[in-house]
């Protein structure tokens, strides 16, 4: 098959199965956006100018495994839905004569395109929102801060990692899935 023919296959499903991929783009776009948020403050330089916020530091770095950890099991939890109200959808697929490695390519697009929207968005609200956030965590310890958003690469970098290594983990389940499910159900 052409190469194309599975992007396409691969968007049609995105916009087809939109009511069932809606919770599961809203949760990888707030677990994109909390991860970069708790990053983007704990590789903030306004801790190192603020005396006796080490304490915040070291939180905001626990927080950011924390997270990690949690929206591993919400995603993968929300793809479980996902995938079984698919299930049928991939039974036809494999009736109609594509094979399981054809499926398994069509979900790899799928899930590059999930992650690209998901890293995209959940970024940029998280570039807003961790402006607040440093803030009003400075407020909260009596400090000013002037205005200043910027991005922090570091916690760019991390984030878009931890998104990739969890759409990575996310897309072998579901092909584990595909393999292991038979047509006839």
């Amino acid at each position: 098959m052409h190469k194309g023919f599975y992007y396409k296959l691969a968007f049609t499903n995105l916009g087809k199965n939109r009511k069932f991929y809606l919770p599961y783009m809203l949760s990888c776009i707030l677990m994109v956006m909390l991860h970069f948020i708790l990053c983007s403050l704990s590789y903030t330089d306004t801790w190192q100018t603020i005396p006796e916020s080490a304490i915040v530091y070291t939180i905001l770095n626990l927080g950011c495994y924390v997270v990690e950890i949690f929206a591993l099991i919400l995603l993968f939890y929300t793809n479980g839905f996902l995938m079984k109200r698919r299930k049928r959808e991939f039974g036809l697929y494999n009736v109609l004569g594509m094979e399981k490695r054809h499926i398994g390519r069509m979900l790899l697009c799928e899930s590059a395109f999930t992650f690209l929207l998901a890293l995209g968005a959940g970024v940029g609200l998280g570039v807003l929102f961790s402006w607040g956030m440093l803030h009003l965590l400075t407020a909260m310890l009596g400090q000013s801060l002037s205005f200043r958003l910027s991005v922090q690469l570091p916690a760019l970098v991390l984030t878009a990692l931890w998104t990739a290594a969890a759409h990575g983990l996310i897309l072998l389940n579901n092909l584990r899935v595909i393999r292991l499910a038979q047509p006839i159900e």
